[in-house]
């Protein structure tokens, strides 16, 4: 047992902290009022002025335009269920870039699984390790597996 010299502190302090907070001191309303419709301080150094930035387009072109899709999408439309080499599609082509969409849609279908969607999903390719042939490859900047295509029937088969 304290005595209640010793007891005041100890009270005060657990009364203070259990009865929550207390009241704040608050400024009166019209020194408030002044402070916020005084002026600003003048500020002497801000730094470098900010420069707005130059916004540019930034995207790019297509890499294949519209004849190159026209013309890879008749000569797939050739590949049946009979298997056909790719370079005998490429050797039919002239330009670089429709050669090189060619191979992409050929190279999908060597890396797609056949439970695919979409338009080209009954296309297949196989490769039987045959590279593709030397002038192809320089003519278009192509390398890899000349591979075999061919068409899936709706079944699967």
């Amino acid at each position: 047992m304290l005595s209640l010299r010793d007891a005041d502190l100890p009270l005060e302090r657990f009364a203070g902290t259990a009865s929550g907070p207390r009241d704040l001191r608050l400024g009166a309303l019209d020194s408030v009022i002044e402070t916020l419709l005084a002026p600003a301080n003048e500020r002497i150094d801000l730094g470098a002025p900010v420069v707005e930035a130059q916004m540019h387009d930034t995207t790019l072109p297509p890499r294949f335009d519209d004849a190159s899709y026209d013309a890879v999408e008749r000569l797939l439309a050739i590949v049946g269920d009979t298997p056909c080499r790719l370079s005998e599609l490429l050797d039919s082509i002239e330009d670089v870039a429709t050669a090189q969409l060619l191979a992409l849609h050929a190279g999908f279908a060597f890396s797609a699984p056949l439970h695919g969607t979409g338009a080209g999903a009954d296309l297949v390719a196989f490769g039987d390790g045959r590279p593709l042939p030397d002038d192809v490859r320089d003519r278009f900047d192509l390398r890899g597996d000349d591979l075999l295509l061919v068409r899936l029937d709706k079944d699967g088969s």
